[in-house]
């Protein structure tokens, strides 16, 4: 995505979605055609798991991200469009929103440039948002948690796991501790 790109999709962001508490990016890269312990890819288990937690839900924004980014009006319209992961990016997109919270569902792959980019956007455009991570990969992955740790800021948690999805994306969509 060049700069015209993120700016078209920022200002539709930004236009439908502006007073949203909750943006949720979800990462829709490549990678998470990958298989889950539960035999589903991990696509199809965030996939599930945001459907079920946001039913209910209207005070958010659902952003899908890999090599572009795209605005969805729900968890059951996202797919799977492989790619690359550009986080800095979706990043980039949702930050005229105005959102207190970001949610950031992921494997932890990032393809910006460098990988860690994303820190920097976030520091700049989101110095006081509470930023969230759901973990969708092997925990013993160390390059993509420890990433995600420091993605993770302002009374947010990096969460991790290789089950139950669902349960652990509705305690932190409740703010619950987990």
């Amino acid at each position: 995505m060049n700069k015209k790109q993120i700016a078209l999709v920022a200002k539709e962001i930004a236009t439908h979605h502006k007073g949203k508490p909750l943006a949720v990016l979800a990462d829709v890269s490549d990678s998470m055609s990958d298989r889950a312990p539960s035999g589903l890819s991990k696509f199809m288990e965030l996939r599930a798991a945001l459907i079920s937690s946001l039913a209910r839900r209207e005070d958010y924004s659902l952003v899908a991200f890999a090599g572009d980014v795209e605005m969805v009006e729900s968890p059951a319209k996202l797919y799977n469009t492989g790619g690359s992961t550009r986080l800095a990016n979706a990043l980039r997109c949702v930050a005229k929103q105005g959102a207190e919270r970001l949610l950031i569902v992921t494997d932890g792959h990032p393809t910006d440039s460098p990988p860690d980019s994303c820190l920097a956007v976030l520091d700049e455009l989101f110095p006081w948002v509470r930023v969230d991570v759901l973990f969708i990969g092997p925990p013993d992955d160390s390059s993509a948690t420890a990433l995600l740790r420091r993605v993770a800021r302002n009374g947010g948690v990096m969460y991790s796991t290789e089950r139950h999805y669902l349960q652990s994306l509705t305690l932190l969509l409740e703010g619950r501790a987990l």
